[in-house]
């Protein structure tokens, strides 16, 4: 495989071979310089406009043309320390340590354990057709639109209450919780893994669902579930870095990143293995999410800002 780079206009191209066409990478990092709110960027996601957001330690920011327009309690947020942010409805849901707040483009509205929320502190999200999927530290909880169901350790057979990853397979919902994995059939089917069954390990950070498989991150590793099945990639059987993977996704190549605390950016593409650390492209080797947009577009968010990756065959 040849591998190049190439850096100018603070743009640094990455030549990936692949078979006979190569895969160009742009790399284009952004801080508060840039109109983020704060540099620890938790999340990413975008809107029915295909307008990308992300959440960050001093607010929500969206983007505009080459900059982000910031979003913090001043705008109505009920906490800068916006943890998680997903597109719901016409505009995004935003989890806060201080309950969730969902924006319209023009108002918040605000809702706390005083609304049904088993707890202000809301650490994921996942949006589908019915309604909102929402991870806290002290359960899960469904909204659909007026009140919350809740989900918990004690009602259910959840894996464990303190939810760090959300994602929806069909009409099922993947947990990722600090004791494993769930996926939860609606009403009351319940599946559960966790290391005894393949997982590195039990502590679960990051979710993604592509073409039917489960992609994942947590403590020591990274895993896929297809068909049933769970394979780990750890340090020890594979090229991933000895680091937690704080977030996972597929682009539309079908290629694998992971976004790891310590280890840099880690890329899957088939067997293969490539590790971009920070002056390759991410602005920083302590990644915190990945999300992949329209348009092959990449971003990960990091302890120092954010960096976009946009992939295109040459």
């Amino acid at each position: 495989m040849v591998r190049s780079a190439l850096c100018f206009l603070g743009i640094l191209l990455i030549v990936v071979g692949c078979g006979d066409e190569d895969i160009i990478g742009e790399w284009v990092n952004y801080t508060t310089e840039d109109g983020l709110p704060g540099l620890i960027v938790y999340s990413a996601t975008e809107d029915a406009n295909k307008t990308t957001w992300v959440s960050c330690s001093g607010g929500i920011a969206r983007l505009e043309g080459a900059y982000f327009i910031p979003y913090t309690e001043e705008d109505g947020l009920p906490s800068n320390e916006a943890v998680v942010i997903v597109g719901y409805n016409s505009g995004v849901a935003v989890g806060t340590d201080k309950g969730l707040a969902l924006f319209d483009g023009d108002e918040f509205i605000v809702y706390n354990r005083g609304d049904g929320l088993p707890s202000n502190n809301v650490q994921s999200l996942a949006s589908g057709s019915e309604g909102l999927w929402v991870g806290t530290d002290a359960g899960l909880s469904f909204f659909d639109g007026s009140s919350f169901t809740t989900y918990n350790t004690e009602n259910s057979d959840i894996a464990g209450d303190c939810i760090w990853a959300l994602a929806l397979l069909n009409d099922d919902v993947v947990i990722g919780t600090e004791s494993g994995l769930s996926i939860f059939t609606p009403p009351d089917d319940w599946k559960n893994y966790d290391k005894g069954d393949g997982l590195p390990s039990d502590v679960i950070y990051a979710l993604w669902v592509d073409d039917g498989v489960i992609w994942g991150g947590g403590a020591y590793g990274a895993f896929k579930i297809e068909g049933g099945d769970v394979f780990a990639y750890t340090p020890e059987n594979s090229q991933i870095p000895y680091s937690d993977v704080m977030g996972v996704c597929v682009d539309d190549y079908g290629d694998v990143w992971f976004a790891t605390y310590g280890g840099g950016i880690c890329m899957l593409s088939g067997s293969e293995w490539h590790i971009y650390m920070s002056g390759e492209g991410p602005i920083s080797d302590w990644g915190l999410c990945a999300f992949c947009s329209s348009y092959n577009t990449l971003w990960f968010g990091t302890t120092d800002g954010l960096s976009r990756h946009i992939r295109y065959r040459d």
